[in-house]
């Protein structure tokens, strides 16, 4: 399979995990999405949150202008990216005791849902817009606070996985 077949696949596959959440939370309503469902868990609302802080730190990334700050080591920042960011990308699935950097964390700060849905939509297709021009450029790659530098395709898989 060529690369830009991998990126289009990738991006494929992103677009349905972003009309998934989308359909989700608007079965959930506006109601649900500010309700806590359990102590010390993210609402919907702040989940949504999370997901636009995530887009806008990539979009940052991919524009050049670092925003990751690292968190790990470059020897463990190296081991997870070769043994963790596979199995996430694969399995569509993070780690459910992992900690989301402080820079994208929920602040409450932004709580329409319907508003944060229309912000997800626009941003998560900017990244692939913007993943897919970096793809072109062999050997480019965005930094991830817990992962290094990775490549734009592993950027996707990494989107869709949230």
């Amino acid at each position: 399979m060529s690369r830009s077949s991998k990126l289009e696949r990738a991006a494929d596959e992103h677009r349905q995990a972003v009309a998934a959440v989308k359909a989700t939370v608007i079965r959930l309503g506006e109601s649900e999405g500010q309700a806590s469902p359990a102590e010390g868990k993210w609402t919907v609302a702040e989940l949504l949150e999370h997901l636009v802080m995530t887009y806008e730190m990539a979009l940052e990334e991919l524009a050049g202008r670092k925003s990751a700050t690292p968190r790990v080591g470059t020897l463990k920042a190296t081991a997870l990216r070769l043994i963790l960011l596979p199995h996430i990308i694969f399995h569509k699935s993070i780690p459910v005791r992992a900690k989301a950097p402080r820079e994208i964390r929920p602040t409450g700060a932004r709580s329409d849902c319907s508003e944060l849905l229309e912000l997800l939509s626009t941003l998560a297709e900017e990244v692939v817009l913007e993943a897919r021009k970096a793809h072109e450029q062999r050997g480019r790659k965005v930094n991830h606070p817990y992962f290094g530098p990775i490549r734009p395709l592993q950027l996707i898989g990494f989107l869709t996985a949230h």
